[in-house]
C-alpha cells in the first residue's frame, strides 16, 4: 500500500512540524513578557534547540520513508502500466488478427471521416494495396450512394444494400453497412463492413433467366397444342386430312414437352444435394455401346478396354453421356467417337467429333442452361447443362477443348477394374 503509506507519513511530519512551532511560539511569548531570568532563558533555549534538533531528525527520517514509499509506490505504477500495455497490444493484436481474417472487407475511419485501418479483404476489393486505399477512399467520396458522411452527420447506422464500386475498369456489386461508435454521444469512429456480392446478384440474375427461359420454353409446346386444339374444335375434326394434321402437331408439341419436363427433372436431381447419388461399379464398355446403338442420325465408334469401369451413378451418367452424343451428332458434320482410357486411378471419357468446331468466345457459354450455339437447331438449350450438373453431383471433372478440326468433350471419374472370370 505505497499511496496508503506516502498519505500517512504526510501526516506525521506535518503533526510534528506543527508542534515543534507551538513549542517556539511558546518559548517566543515567555520572551515577549520579559518574566525568564538568564538560567531559565538558557536552560529554554536549549531545550528548543533540542526539538528543533529532534523534529529535524524526524523529519528526515520520515521523508526517507516516504521518498521509499514514493519509489515503491512509482514501481507499482511503472509495473501496473507495463502490464496493462501488455495486455492493451495483446488484445489489439488479436484484434487485428481477427479483423484482418474476416471474410468482408472492413475499414475503420476516425470522427472526421480519415482512413484509419483497413483489412486485406478490404484492399481486395478496392483494388488497392494499403498505402493506396486513401486514394480509392476519396475517389468513393463523391459517390452518391457512399454512406459514410450522412452516417457522420446524423449519427445513425446506415445499410446500402447494392452499390457499384469501379475496380480497375470492372464493376464490383457490394454491400456496404456503416456503424457508428461513440464515446460520451461523441462519434469517436466510423466501422464500414464492405461485402461483395457481384456473385450472388449473378446466380440470382441466373436464376431468374432459368425461370424465364423455362417458362418461355415451356410456353411453346403448349401453345401449339392449344392451337391445334382450337382448330380441331372450330371443325378440322371433321376433315379426315386436317384432323390428322393436327393431331400430328400436338402429337409432336406433346413429345417436345414430355423432353422438355425430363431434362428439367434431370438438372433439378443433379443439382439437389440433399442426398448424395448411389454409386456402383459401372463397366463401361457395354455402356458405350449402348449409348451408341440409341444414338440416332449417325453411326459412332467406340474405343474402350473391355475391363475399364468407373464407380459412378449409372442414370446420371448415362444422360450425361447420351446428352454429349445426341449433341455431337446434332451439331459435327462428321464422324463421331465415344472412347475411354485410364491413367492415374481415373477413367476419362471422350466423346469426340470431327465438326467444325467451338468459337473460342463461345466456349464458356455451351454449358450454360438454355444456351443454344446455332438457333437453326431445334433443341432446348439444356443438354450440356444437364452434363455439367451430372458430372458435378458425380464428383468428377468436365473438360471441353475445341477447334477447327472437331470438339473433345471429357469426362474424369473415379477408376474401377472388371475382373476375367
Amino acid at each position: 500500500m505505497p499511496a496508503e503509506l506516502a498519505s500517512r507519513l504526510q501526516r506525521e511530519i506535518q503533526s510534528e512540524l506543527e508542534a515543534a512551532l507551538s513549542r517556539l511560539r511558546a518559548l517566543r511569548g515567555r520572551l515577549e513578557e520579559r518574566d525568564l531570568d538568564p538560567d531559565a532563558l538558557e536552560r529554554d533555549l536549549e531545550g528548543a534547540i533540542s526539538d528543533i534538533d529532534a523534529t529535524e531528525a524526524a523529519l528526515v527520517a520520515r521523508a526517507s520513508e516516504l521518498e521509499d514509499a514514493i519509489r515503491s509506490l512509482s514501481a507499482e505504477l511503472e509495473l501496473g502500466i507495463a502490464d496493462r500495455t501488455r495486455e492493451l497490444a495483446e488484445t489489439s493484436a488479436r484484434l487485428s488478427t481477427v479483423v484482418q481474417q474476416l471474410p468482408d472487407g472492413v475499414l475503420i475511419f476516425d470522427g472526421t471521416g480519415e482512413l484509419q485501418l483497413a483489412n486485406r479483404r478490404a484492399e481486395a476489393l478496392l483494388g488497392q494495396p494499403a498505402d493506396r486505399l486513401g486514394v480509392a477512399i476519396d475517389a468513393m467520396r463523391t459517390s452518391p450512394g457512399w454512406p459514410l458522411f450522412p452516417v457522420l452527420e446524423t449519427g445513425e447506422p446506415a445499410k446500402v444494400e447494392r452499390l457499384e464500386l469501379d475496380r480497375n475498369g470492372s464493376t464490383l456489386l457490394v454491400e456496404v453497412d456503416v456503424v457508428p461508435v461513440r464515446s460520451d454521444s461523441v462519434i469517436v469512429a466510423v466501422v464500414v463492413v464492405v461485402k461483395d456480392i457481384t456473385d450472388r446478384e449473378r446466380r440470382d440474375r441466373a436464376e431468374r433467366d432459368f425461370v424465364t427461359n423455362a417458362a418461355h420454353e415451356l410456353q411453346t409446346p403448349i401453345a401449339a397444342i392449344a392451337s391445334a386444339v382450337d382448330v380441331l374444335q372450330a371443325g378440322a375434326k371433321e376433315r379426315p386430312a386436317d384432323r390428322d394434321r393436327f393431331l400430328g402437331h400436338i402429337e409432336r408439341a406433346s413429345t417436345r414437352l414430355g423432353k422438355l419436363t425430363r431434362a428439367l427433372l434431370v438438372l433439378a436431381r443433379a443439382q439437389n444435394r440433399s442426398e448424395q447419388p448411389r454409386t456402383e461399379v459401372i463397366p463401361l464398355a457395354p455402356l458405350l455401346r449402348s449409348i451408341a446403338e440409341m444414338t440416332a442420325g449417325r453411326a459412332i465408334e467406340v474405343s474402350c478396354p473391355d475391363d475399364a469401369a468407373v464407380i459412378a451413378n449409372r442414370p446420371l451418367l448415362e444422360q450425361a453421356l447420351a446428352n454429349l452424343s445426341e449433341n455431337a451428332v446434332k451439331y459435327a458434320g462428321g464422324e463421331v467417337r465415344l472412347a475411354a482410357g485410364q491413367a492415374n486411378g481415373r477413367v476419362t471419357i471422350d466423346v469426340v467429333d470431327r465438326g467444325p468446331g467451338i468459337a473460342e468466345a463461345l466456349q464458356s457459354h455451351v454449358f450454360e442452361r438454355f444456351y443454344r450455339g446455332d438457333g437453326e437447331i431445334e433443341g432446348f438449350g439444356l443438354g450440356l447443362a444437364i452434363v455439367r450438373e451430372a458430372v458435378d453431383a458425380l464428383g468428377g471433372e468436365l473438360a471441353l477443348d475445341s477447334g477447327p478440326d472437331g470438339t473433345r468433350v471429357s469426362i474424369a471419374l473415379p477408376a474401377a477394374r472388371i475382373r476375367a472370370t
